[in-house]
């Protein structure tokens, strides 16, 4: 299957209405639970980022397909209210590199050689960034690095020596199964990675209709 027809294949399984415009300078989908509607945002032709590539487009469409048919969670981070803004800033980069964990294997399990591709070409642009400047260490940085080593090494077959707080991120990826994606193994993974960084972790709680991520600390 090509990217063309996996991104057909992918978006005819939406159930929801969806509603698309031009706007803004990025390419997103918004998912809505509750109007149970996919607004599509393409980017204006005077954007100065263009158009998206079609793998990013399927990337953003499997995320919305797993909010119908498994959690509003695998796409956005909706926290407790109440919740004090500097936790949600230090689990959100966890909560959303997890949900990628899954939807990349989606991916790659449509289009495999194009899905490798894009991960050859991201791990050789980090090594070469590294080179040229140290991570800046920051936490979005990070994990982001964990999750490319980690699918570095399992779909393209490469043997990375890590160590550390990086070694633990890598190794949370690669102790679970993205194959088969529940909310429950998302649970269990973005703790795994807070756990690196963090006296934090989140559980399911039921606020109004729908569940939300509640952080607390651990005893």
């Amino acid at each position: 299957m090509d990217l063309k027809k996996a991104i057909s294949e992918i978006r005819s399984q939406l159930s929801w209405d969806i509603k698309e415009e031009e706007k803004g300078d990025f390419f997103s989908i918004d998912s809505n639970p509750i109007s149970k509607v996919h607004s599509i945002s393409w980017p204006s032709k005077d954007s100065q980022f263009g158009e998206p590539t079609d793998i990013e487009v399927l990337h953003e469409l499997v995320h919305a397909l797993f909010v119908e048919k498994i959690h509003p969670l695998f796409s956005d981070s909706h926290f407790k209210r109440g919740t004090p803004e500097h936790w949600a800033q230090a689990v959100g980069c966890a909560c959303y590199f997890a949900t990628d964990w899954f939807v990349d294997h989606r991916i790659f399990e449509l289009v495999p050689e194009e899905k490798k591709e894009e991960i050859r070409m991201k791990f050789e642009f980090l090594c070469e960034s590294i080179k040229e400047k140290p991570p800046s260490g920051d936490l979005f940085s990070f994990i982001s690095t964990g999750l490319l080593i980690a699918q570095a090494i399992k779909y393209l077959g490469m043997r990375i020596q890590t160590s550390g707080k990086l070694k633990e991120v890598v190794d949370a990826f690669l102790s679970t199964d993205p194959s088969d994606p529940t909310i429950e193994r998302l649970e269990q993974i973005v703790n795994k990675i807070i756990k690196v960084y963090s006296p934090l972790c989140v559980r399911l709680v039921k606020e109004g209709e729908f569940e939300v991520w509640e952080i607390v600390r651990k005893e």
